[in-house]
């Protein structure tokens, strides 16, 4: 059959058309939602946890939020603190040598790390008897818990709260002979004997005899000083031994130290003492210290 060229033109647009609706209807609703928006892949879907972690091999991470405890520098030494808190907005200050970091008033101060006082708030005087320094002697500088202070004219160390004398009641003032001490020592410590002030020092003496260890040996008075007499029964010959040593005691009887007179030292009578008066010796009571009328020999 033979067809005209418009037939074959309609046969073809027919022919055609079956196909594109096929395509249509193919694409469906599907083709109709996509609007030409790709659809990215988010990968597989998640999976819930289940509790169980996996084992890696490895540590687990440090925690960046939280930070391990700063050790810091070492605590701050607080007994000097007055138990005030600190209010003033000061940073702490740089304290010199013997000084030490305190908070007093409220705020910061340097203080002196023996006494706690604020540096050159000056000496504490309530310590001091109120006499007059008149020993050439250097202020001392005195062990924790004590404080320089005059007394009887001279520097002794005491306690900060009590205001006694450092190692007793007081110092014992039997063997000084009396004069003023000139040397610029501290008071030694003397252990067993006791300190004492003679000659213009201080001297470490017994205190039966007054004298160094190892001095005092006499037969009689005339082996001693004029304050001193011979004793036969001075002290032990040890701690805790019962035996006596004869050696030179303190009389406790006033006497002048240069005889002027050409006399020997007498030998007084029981109860009766030799001392030096009006430049010659005499014979004085031991008790109530006058005189028994008995004179040197010359």
């Amino acid at each position: 059959m033979r067809y005209t060229i418009a037939t074959c033109l309609t046969l073809s647009l027919i022919a055609a058309c079956p196909a594109e609706d096929n395509v249509e209807a193919d694409a469906g609703p599907a083709a109709a939602a996509d609007s030409g928006n790709t659809v990215t892949d988010s990968g597989p879907e998640p999976v819930e946890d289940s509790g169980a972690g996996t084992d890696t091999g490895q540590a687990p991470a440090a925690d960046a939020g939280s930070a391990p405890p700063d050790a810091g520098a070492p605590a701050r030494d607080e007994r000097c603190d007055d138990g005030t808190r600190r209010t003033c907005p000061a940073q702490e200050p740089p304290c010199g040598a013997g000084e030490m970091l305190a908070i007093q008033d409220s705020c910061w101060v340097c203080v002196d790390s023996r006494t706690c006082r604020p540096a050159g708030a000056g000496r504490v005087t309530f310590c001091d008897d109120g006499s007059e320094l008149t020993c050439r002697m250097a202020e001392p500088v005195c062990d924790m818990g004590y404080i320089p202070a005059i007394i009887d004219g001279c520097w002794l160390c005491v306690d900060e709260e009590t205001c006694v004398p450092e190692g007793g009641p007081g110092r014992d003032e039997s063997c000084d002979d009396g004069g003023e001490l000139m040397c610029e020592i501290g008071m030694p410590d003397c252990g067993a004997d006791i300190p004492a002030v003679q000659g213009g020092c201080w001297e470490c003496v017994r205190i039966e005899t007054c004298m160094p260890r190892g001095e005092g040996a006499c037969e009689n008075d005339a082996d001693c000083p004029a304050s001193h007499s011979c004793n036969h029964c001075a002290h032990p010959s040890c701690d805790g031994c019962e035996d006596c040593v004869q050696a030179c005691t303190p009389h406790g009887c006033a006497t002048e130290d240069r005889l002027t007179c050409r006399c020997t030292r007498p030998v007084c009578e029981h109860g009766t003492v030799s001392v030096i008066r009006d430049g010659c010796w005499a014979c004085v009571d031991w008790v109530t210290c006058e005189p028994s009328g008995q004179t040197c020999e010359e």
